[in-house]
């Protein structure tokens, strides 16, 4: 159980119980309180004061953290200074769209400003407004003077200068065949896909099928395709291209997006059913197999690295994200930053403790936990190669990779008797139909079970 000092202070005449030295894991931890906020002043997080506030944590994070109590007379804490709230507004510019993409700090005055902008559109979800250029930009400039806006404008580049990138996600549909038109719609596409933020592996394949689709339909109107021509474009895709379920499904998502984001047109109405996959079952390795590809190699990264895939269910992705900052060794848990910027907790077993323990002693990791030369991000190809020498040295004769260590995770966890919303929790999975593929796998372990037939003597 960790231990948390606390600290009094006013500000703005109130009284606050802060928390000194908390780090990322605690922020995370910490944000469901009501009012938690930071302290510019004083660098330090905090909470509104009340007189049962310790009782109120520890009964709260019972089991995980122990709140110290600051002693301090009230009489005595400190003032510090309410700072100015910061209000920036930044600006994105399309010239070739003949748009502007502004997000800003939360005032209400400035958003009904905003809103009376001829043409203004404010998405609700992802938090930005898309305004028309032209007299816009200057009365923004305007409105943003006069309730004290720090307005930061940046231009968004133009993808024709430089088409290469495009070009070579799919040589079957170079750009030299499209017409002005059609590389018109990918440059917004991408332009569109960048701004929203999507990871840059999303945005290369969603480009890749937008580009094919294009390509098929080259010198088609794309508002004019009816949803008949979409559908026998997919099947074709299955049927005469060999594409695979997952991979179509994919196809699908970057066509539905396209549309949305370039001309606004939901495809959710038009009836694009999404394909079944096919029922292959996650291949798994036995607690004994894993446990020879441990004991197999001396390298303590290397032994780390497998420990760490199959005690926590990580995807190599996130392990290599994993920085020292998101360990908590007394508290034994892994801040984990999944798929769709997520963020859940992973827990430290005993054996897992050691491993990380003589590691850090071993090696020091500054930032990332997985350095590789040069203290940068260890790659994923080396995982790639630890596994697959492992698994050789460990007489494994069929292919081994790293997902494999996650499938086994969960899978060895529901045979253990876990329930599937605490394996969906700890694999970070949106959707519990996602985790109950493993009971399928898991369902080979329950011919072993003893049957109380076999216990009475007949």
């Amino acid at each position: 159980m960790k231990k948390i000092d606390t600290k009094l202070f006013r500000l703005g005449g109130i009284i606050q119980l802060g928390f000194p030295g908390i780090g990322q894991m605690e922020i995370e931890a910490f944000k469901r309180l009501s009012g938690f906020r930071f302290c510019g002043g004083l660098k330090m997080w905090h909470i509104t004061y009340h007189s049962e506030v310790i009782s109120y944590l520890n009964g709260l994070y019972n089991g995980r953290y122990v709140f110290i109590e600051d002693r301090t007379d009230l009489k005595q804490i400190i003032d510090v200074e309410e700072e100015k709230l910061k209000k920036e507004a930044h600006v994105r510019l399309d010239r070739e769209s003949g748009k502007m993409y502004v997000k800003h700090s939360f005032d209400s005055k400035f958003f009904k400003a905003l809103r009376v902008l001829e043409g203004s559109h404010y998405d609700s979800v992802n938090k930005f407004w898309t305004i028309p250029l032209g007299d816009n930009y200057e009365r923004l400039c305007k409105t943003a003077k006069a309730y004290a806006f720090e307005l930061k404008a940046s231009a968004i580049e133009s993808v024709t200068k430089s088409t290469s990138h495009i070009n070579n996600i799919s040589p079957q549909a170079s750009l030299s065949v499209l017409s002005e038109a059609d590389i018109a719609v990918l440059n917004r596409f991408q332009r569109e896909l960048s701004f929203r933020n999507r990871s840059n592996r999303t945005a290369v394949s969603y480009l890749e099928y937008a580009q094919r689709f294009i390509g098929h339909f080259q010198g088609r109107n794309l508002q004019e395709i009816g949803n008949l021509e979409i559908q026998e474009y997919l099947n074709d895709m299955v049927l005469n291209r060999g594409y695979s379920y997952s991979t179509l499904n994919m196809h699908i998502s970057a066509i539905r997006s396209l549309y949305n984001l370039v001309f606004r047109i939901s495809l959710q109405d038009i009836e694009l059913p999404r394909p079944k996959s096919a029922k292959d079952l996650p291949k798994v390795l036995s607690m004994r197999e894993i446990q020879r590809m441990i004991e197999g190699i001396a390298n303590k990264k290397h032994q780390l690295i497998i420990s760490l895939l199959y005690s926590t269910g990580m995807r190599r992705a996130e392990i290599l994200a994993l920085k020292t900052t998101d360990l908590d060794l007394e508290s034994g848990t892994i801040r984990i930053h999944g798929k769709g910027n997520k963020y859940r907790t992973a827990y430290i077993s005993k054996n897992l403790h050691k491993l990380l323990t003589g590691y850090i002693k071993a090696y020091k990791p500054d930032d990332f936990l997985l350095e590789g030369q040069g203290g940068q991000q260890y790659s994923a190809t080396s995982i790639e190669k630890v596994i697959k020498r492992s698994a050789v040295k460990a007489g494994i004769t069929k292919r081994v990779t790293p997902h494999m260590l996650r499938h086994s995770y969960a899978t060895h966890l529901i045979s253990k008797g876990a329930a599937l919303p605490y394996v969906q929790k700890l694999l970070g999975h949106t959707s519990i139909k996602t985790t109950m593929i493993y009971t399928h796998v898991a369902d080979n372990d329950l011919k072993n079970l003893p049957n109380p037939l076999d216990d009475m003597d007949l």
